[in-house]
């Protein structure tokens, strides 16, 4: 069976595929031979959205868990572009969308970790299926 994260992945991918007049792309991790900028590329109503996964038990989610290539890819000022990190909080069944520019400014200001009850993430609408939970991201984005 997947990993917990590769699963998290593979349903937040079929969320995102959901999403009425949008497009999706799931980036392969690269096991190092390449940097991809986060998880997936996401288009909708002019905008393109970088999205990173995570997936973490316990409490908080510490930042060094975001690897450098991804506090550089993910930090974009560009008109039309937005980075989010979805965190799926396992221990306790929530998962938030955060806006990069906020762990950004997080990690700028000595701040190790995010709790999972922030809320400065956006709570994902989710129904749980047993271990897992089916997205619906259709008016999150």
């Amino acid at each position: 069976m997947a990993s917990r994260g590769k699963e998290f992945e593979k349903r937040l991918k079929g969320a995102l595929c959901e999403v009425p007049n949008a497009y999706t792309l799931r980036l392969i991790d690269s096991f190092g031979f390449t940097e991809n900028p986060s998880d997936f590329i996401f288009f909708k109503d002019g905008t393109l959205y970088l999205i990173e996964a995570k997936s973490h038990e316990g409490n908080v989610f510490p930042l060094k868990m975001v690897s450098p290539n991804q506090w550089k890819y993910l930090n974009v000022s560009v008109s039309g572009v937005k980075s989010y990190v979805i965190i799926w909080f396992v221990s306790h069944d929530v998962t938030r969308l955060f806006d990069f520019k906020y762990l950004l400014g997080a990690k700028e200001n000595d701040v190790k970790s995010i709790r999972y009850d922030d809320e400065h993430g956006i709570i994902v609408p989710a129904v749980k299926k047993r271990s897992y939970f089916e997205y619906n991201l259709k008016g999150v984005f």
